[in-house]
C-alpha cells in the first residue's frame, strides 16, 4: 500500500476530490470528449454518470474521483461501479484529450487500486480479487497506460449496429413460441433466472443475487418494461430481450439470452427482429448492442443475420490484485441484463 502512495503524485496544479451529485454534466463531458476523439459522437449523459454512483455497494464519496484545474475544470475521472463479491471490481475512467500524458490516468489507475486493496476484507478470503476496465480498442494511448500499469489484454468485444429505412423483417416464430413484453410483478423472478441459465457459459459471468440486480434494473431510469421481450414457451420463459433507449437516443439491446434447452430454434433471432420492430416503430432507427467477439453461442452470427455490423471494438483489461480462487460459489451483485 505504501509504494501505491509513493507512485500516488498528480501532475503540479491539479487537484483530486470525491465528485458531487452537481458534478455529472462535466464528468459527462470529459467523456464525451474522449467519444469524439474516438468515434466520432457523444454518447455520454449525466444520468449515465450518476446511475453508476447508485449502484449497490458503491460509495461515490470514497469509490470514485475526479481531477480539477486550479479553476475548477473537470479534467479526469475514475469510479469503480461494480463490486462484485466473487473478488472482481469493474472501473471506468476519463482523461479530457488536451490533458493527456500529464500523468493523470497513471496517478487515476493507482488510486482506484489503492481502494481496492482497502476493500479486499469485504471479500471472501480465498477469493481471488483482480480489477476489470474496458477502453476503445482503437484507443492506444489507453492501452500503453494500462500495461504500463500492470493490466493485460484478456478479451475483446465488438459493438454491432444496424440502421433501419424501413420496418424490419417479421421472423417467423418457432412452433409453441409466442413473444409478450414483461410484466413488472409477475415475471421478474424468472427473467432474473433466465440471464443465470442464459449465461452460465459466457466468458465472465458469475451468479448474482436477484434482489441487487432488481433494485439496478427495475429502479433505473432508463427502465422501460415495454421494451422487455419475453419468448414464452407456454408459462416457460424460454429467451428473453432486454432493451432500452440510450441517452443519445440509440436503441440499445443490453441482454439477449436463450436458455440452453431452447437453443437453436431461431428464437434469439425471432427476439432481435421483434425488438429491432419495436425501435422502429418508436421512432428509433438505429439499434446497437455489445458483444463478446469470442461468444461459444456464435452470437455475432445471429446478429448479423439480422443485419447488424461490427461498428466498433472494445479491449478488456485486468490485473490481479491478490491470487486466489476463482469459482461461481460466491453471490455476485453484478448489474448483467
Amino acid at each position: 500500500m505504501s509504494d501505491i502512495r509513493e507512485l500516488n503524485l498528480l501532475p503540479d496544479g491539479l487537484s483530486v476530490r470525491a465528485p458531487r451529485l452537481e458534478d455529472a454534466d462535466a464528468i459527462a463531458a470529459v467523456m464525451n470528449a474522449e467519444d469524439l476523439r474516438e468515434v466520432g459522437r457523444a454518447e455520454s449523459a449525466a444520468e449515465d454518470v450518476t446511475s453508476d454512483w447508485q449502484r449497490t455497494g458503491i460509495d461515490p464519496a470514497r469509490d470514485a474521483w475526479v481531477v480539477c484545474t486550479p479553476n475548477g475544470e473537470i479534467v479526469g475521472y475514475e469510479c469503480i461501479y461494480i463490486a462484485r463479491d466473487d473478488g472482481r471490481f469493474d472501473i471506468d475512467g476519463y482523461v479530457h484529450p488536451a490533458y493527456r500524458n500529464q500523468g493523470i490516468g497513471s496517478y487515476l489507475l493507482r488510486r482506484v487500486e489503492g481502494r481496492v486493496r482497502e476493500r479486499m476484507d469485504e471479500m471472501p478470503s480465498s477469493a481471488r480479487i483482480w480489477i476489470e476496465a474496458n477502453t476503445y480498442g482503437t484507443n492506444t494511448h489507453s492501452h500503453q497506460l494500462f500495461e504500463n500499469e500492470g493490466y493485460a489484454l484478456v478479451r475483446r468485444f465488438w459493438r454491432m449496429e444496424i440502421d433501419l429505412d424501413a420496418p424490419p423483417a417479421v421472423e417467423k416464430l418457432p412452433d409453441g413460441i409466442t413473444i409478450r413484453t414483461a410484466v413488472v410483478g409477475q415475471d421478474d423472478f424468472n427473467i432474473y433466472q433466465t440471464i443465470q441459465d442464459s449465461f452460465a457459459d459466457h466468458w465472465g459471468f458469475a451468479p448474482f443475487s436477484y434482489e441487487s440486480w432488481r433494485q439496478g434494473r427495475f429502479e433505473a431510469s432508463f427502465f422501460d418494461p415495454g421494451l422487455w421481450f419475453l419468448a414464452m414457451n407456454g408459462d416457460t420463459v424460454a429467451g428473453i430481450a432486454l432493451c432500452r433507449i440510450r441517452t443519445d437516443q440509440t436503441g440499445w439491446i443490453n441482454t439477449v439470452g436463450v436458455r440452453r434447452e431452447y437453443r437453436k430454434r431461431g428464437i434469439a433471432t425471432a427476439l432481435l427482429r421483434h425488438a429491432v420492430g419495436e425501435f422502429y416503430r418508436r421512432g428509433h432507427h438505429n439499434v446497437g448492442l455489445g458483444v463478446d467477439s469470442q461468444s461459444l453461442t456464435g452470437a455475432t452470427r445471429v446478429y448479423e443475420q439480422v443485419g447488424m455490423r461490427i461498428t466498433r471494438s472494445y479491449n478488456t483489461f485486468e490485473k490481479t490484485i491478490r491470487s486466489g480462487e476463482h469459482t461461481e460459489q460466491y453471490v455476485s451483485p453484478a448489474l448483467n441484463g
